[in-house]
């Protein structure tokens, strides 16, 4: 709740149908509707990501920058992690690929949502989130 907190000047609350819904301002003017859960989950996802640069600008000097319009990493100028909805998208080596795929809801990245998957990247759900340091690893190694 306290990354809630900090959000408050920002969010203006909804009481409907028993659930709190958060209408984010965005910088760019749009607006964002979201409910308590997925507004924690994204800001999760944005915190893991945020610890993702740290780790890679220390040793891979890494940087952040954007890639369709996603926040990501890259390496060499090369993207290889993309913050996408509540999940963090790899690019990875064979050997890593198969062990991110295995992992429960992961699947290849669909950034256009039209069935057409990106063969090196896999999406990984925050459920997982004990695994990104690693994943992010192989990511920055598969690019030095």
């Amino acid at each position: 709740m306290d990354e809630l907190a900090a959000l408050i000047p920002f969010l203006f609350y909804i009481f409907l149908a028993k659930k709190f819904l958060f209408i984010l301002r965005m910088s760019d003017s749009r607006y964002i509707i979201k409910t308590q859960t997925s507004l924690l989950q994204s800001m999760s996802a944005e915190t893991e990501y945020q610890r993702l640069v740290e780790l890679i600008s220390q040793t891979h000097a890494g940087e952040s920058s954007q890639m369709f319009g996603k926040k990501c990493i890259k390496v060499n100028g090369k993207a290889v992690i993309v913050l996408f909805k509540e999940c963090l998208v790899f690019k990875l080596p064979q050997p890593s690929l198969k062990k991110a795929l295995s992992l429960s809801e992961s699947v290849l990245w669909d950034p256009s949502g039209k069935d057409r998957p990106m063969k090196e990247w896999v999406q990984v759900c925050l459920k997982h989130k004990e695994k990104f340091k690693e994943l992010a690893s192989a990511a920055a190694n598969g690019m030095s």
